[in-house]
């Protein structure tokens, strides 16, 4: 692990989500959130054209996140 890495939420890039989520983003907002400790994977496979999702899917994964059962 590289130390000098903080795991406080609020110093890392994407502070709502949890730190080993892993994010890829389509084009038109698709997109698929693979967390290991969560044991889940979120995939998106709608298309949007007027709001530029990819920007902030933190939003969605938080919200999903939020739904479940605590870990």
């Amino acid at each position: 692990a590289n130390q000098s890495l903080s795991s406080r939420p609020e110093d890392r890039p994407r502070p709502t989500i949890p730190e080993d989520a892993f994010l890829m983003n389509g084009q038109f907002g698709q997109l698929t959130a693979v967390i290991p400790s969560r044991r889940l994977v979120i995939v998106r496979l709608g298309e949007t054209h007027d709001w530029d999702f990819s920007k902030d899917p933190d939003v969605l994964v938080s919200e999903v996140i939020a739904a479940l059962p605590p870990a």
